[in-house]
């Protein structure tokens, strides 16, 4: 759909109130999608940090400090450079816990006691 720069007349048959009340339910929609999305890779990022030990906030922080920013009403980065960068993060880590978990099966650590 190609939409004329003021909003006010609609570049083919469309009705006018699809090209303009639309346009602002489309965004709406798409930034809602971006938020949830960054949000669900956040709470990826404190899973596998809580498995793996690491400091999830410094991690997050990484990526862009309005992830852990705990100023109210601050809005979280939803650009694509962040959520690229959550989605590389998020691999790496998966990554750390493949090869700590391959570590563990390779060499399993046996318990030697004996009880009494």
């Amino acid at each position: 759909m190609v939409l004329s720069s003021d909003c006010r007349q609609p570049s083919y048959d469309e009705p006018y109130f699809i090209m303009c009340v639309g346009w602002g339910v489309i965004l709406d929609s798409w930034q809602n999608q971006r938020l949830h999305r960054v949000s669900e890779y956040v709470n990826v990022v404190h899973e596998l940090c809580t498995v793996l030990g690491m400091d999830s906030i410094q991690i997050l922080a990484d990526v862009h400090p309005s992830l852990v920013s705990s100023t109210p009403g601050q809005t979280k980065n939803i650009s694509n450079v962040t959520i690229e960068g959550l989605a590389q993060t998020i691999h790496s880590l998966q990554e750390e816990k493949r090869v700590r978990l391959q570590k563990v099966t390779v060499n399993p650590v046996f318990c030697c006691c004996t009880t009494d």
